[in-house]
C-alpha cells in the first residue's frame, strides 16, 4: 500500500514465508560431487578391509542380500545412493514444510539399515563388521555433504511487490 509518510511513499511487500526455492543446478552439482566422494569413501573402505586387514567383503555367502556382490557394484551403488539422496532432497524442498529435518531422518534411517543389512547374512563376522562400517561411513559422507549443500541452496522466495503499488 502507498501513502504519504513525511513526504515519502511506502511500498507494501507481500511475502509468503512458506515458499522456498532451490538452486537446482548447484544442488545437482553438489549431488554429483557427493557421488564421487561416496564412491571414493567406499573404495577406500574396500581397500583397507581387503588390503590392510585381509577381510574378504563379498564372498559367495550362499544367502542374504549381499551374496556374491562384486566390489565394483558395491562402489557404484554408493554413488547412485548419493544421486538418489539428491533427488529426494530436491523433492522434499518442493513438497515439505521442513525439508532438512525430514531429509536428516531419512538419511539416518537409511544409513542404519545399510549398516545392519550385512549382519543378516551368513558371512564371517569380520566381513559383516567391515561391510557395515563401510556402509556407515558412506552414509555419513552422503548425509553430511548433502545436508550442507541443501542448507546453502534453499532460499526463501523473493518478496512479491504488487505492481499496482509501485
Amino acid at each position: 500500500m502507498t501513502g504519504p509518510l513525511d513526504g515519502r511513499t511506502v511500498r507494501a511487500v507481500v511475502k509468503d514465508p512458506g515458499r522456498r526455492r532451490v538452486d537446482a543446478t548447484r544442488l545437482w552439482g553438489a549431488g554429483l560431487a557427493t557421488a564421487l566422494v561416496a564412491e571414493l569413501a567406499a573404495s577406500l573402505g574396500v581397500l583397507v578391509a581387503r588390503g590392510v586387514f585381509g577381510i574378504g567383503l563379498f564372498p559367495s555367502w550362499g544367502r542374504g542380500v549381499l551374496s556374491g556382490l562384486p566390489t565394483s557394484v558395491f562402489i557404484v551403488t554408493a554413488g547412485l545412493g548419493a544421486l538418489l539422496a539428491t533427488l529426494v532432497l530436491q523433492f522434499l524442498v518442493a513438497l515439505t514444510p521442513a525439508p532438512m529435518r525430514v531429509f536428516a531422518w531419512i538419511m539416518v534411517l537409511l544409513t542404519l539399515i545399510g549398516t545392519v543389512v550385512p549382519f543378516s547374512t551368513g558371512a564371517p563376522p569380520a566381513a559383516q563388521a567391515a561391510t557395515g562400517l563401510i556402509d556407515l561411513c558412506v552414509g555419513l559422507v552422503i548425509f553430511s555433504l548433502l545436508s550442507q549443500a541443501g542448507d546453502s541452496m534453499i532460499r526463501d522466495e523473493e518478496p512479491f511487490v504488487p505492481s499496482a503499488f509501485e
